[in-house]
C-alpha cells in the first residue's frame, strides 16, 4: 500500500508543478529604437522612448508606467509628457493616448504614468512615451530615456515574470529653434525726385 501512496503523491505533486510551471505569466520587454534627432520648438508628440512588451502564457493587465527622462532640459522646455499604446507597430500613428503628464521638470526627472491596459496571451504591443515642447523651448537643449540605465518599469495587477532585455536604443532628441536668416537685396544708387511715392530705399 505504501508504495501505492508513495507513487500516488509524487504523481500529484509532478502535475502540480507542472501545471504551475505552464500557467506562469511570462513578459518580455525590449527597446525598439529610435534614431538620433532634433525636434521643433512648438511640436507634439516627439517620441522619445519606445518599448515592445511581449505576454506569454497568460494575460497580463498593465496598469502603471515609470521611466525616467533625461538630457538637459530645463522645465520650462517640455509642456506634456504623453503615454501611448499600439497594438501592432511602434508608432504614434494608430496609438491610443494613456494619459498626459505635465512635462514642466528639468531633467533628469521620473514620470509615473497609470492607466489599465490588457495584453491577452500571445499577444504584444508597444508602449510610446512622447514629449510636446514648448514654443519657446531652449534651443540646443536634450531629451534621452536609457533603457540600459534607467529601464521603463511596469506596473501589473498580477505578479509576471519579466524578462527585461530593454537597451539603450533610443537615440537623444536636439530641441532645435527654427532657424532664420536675414539678407539685404542691394538697391543702386539713384536720384529720388520731389512729390514722388513708393520709394525704396531698403529691402530685407
Amino acid at each position: 500500500m505504501k508504495p501505492f501512496v508513495y507513487s500516488f503523491f509524487s504523481s500529484l505533486l509532478l502535475a502540480v508543478l507542472v501545471t504551475t510551471k505552464t500557467f506562469s505569466q511570462d513578459v518580455t520587454l525590449t527597446t525598439s529604437p529610435i534614431a538620433v534627432s532634433n525636434i521643433s520648438q512648438g511640436t507634439t508628440f516627439n517620441p522619445v522612448y519606445i518599448v515592445k512588451m511581449d505576454v506569454a502564457t497568460l494575460a497580463a493587465t498593465v496598469n502603471s508606467l515609470q521611466f525616467t527622462l533625461t538630457g538637459t532640459h530645463d522645465a520650462n522646455d517640455l509642456t506634456t509628457i504623453t503615454t501611448w499604446f499600439n497594438a501592432s507597430a511602434p508608432t504614434v500613428a494608430g496609438a491610443s493616448a494613456l494619459e498626459n503628464l505635465s512635462g514642466l521638470f528639468a531633467a533628469p526627472h521620473t514620470y509615473t504614468s497609470t492607466f489599465s491596459r490588457t495584453i491577452a496571451a500571445g499577444a504584444s504591443g508597444y508602449f510610446i512615451i512622447t514629449v510636446t515642447t514648448a514654443a519657446a523651448a531652449t534651443n540646443g537643449n536634450t531629451v534621452k530615456a536609457n533603457g540600459a540605465a534607467n529601464p521603463a518599469l511596469f506596473g501589473f495587477t498580477t505578479s509576471p515574470t519579466i524578462i527585461n532585455n530593454q537597451t539603450d536604443a533610443a537615440g537623444t532628441q536636439t530641441i532645435q529653434a527654427a532657424g532664420i536668416t536675414l539678407t539685404t537685396t542691394a538697391i543702386a544708387a539713384a536720384n529720388i525726385a520731389q512729390g514722388t511715392t513708393f520709394n525704396p530705399i531698403y529691402i530685407l
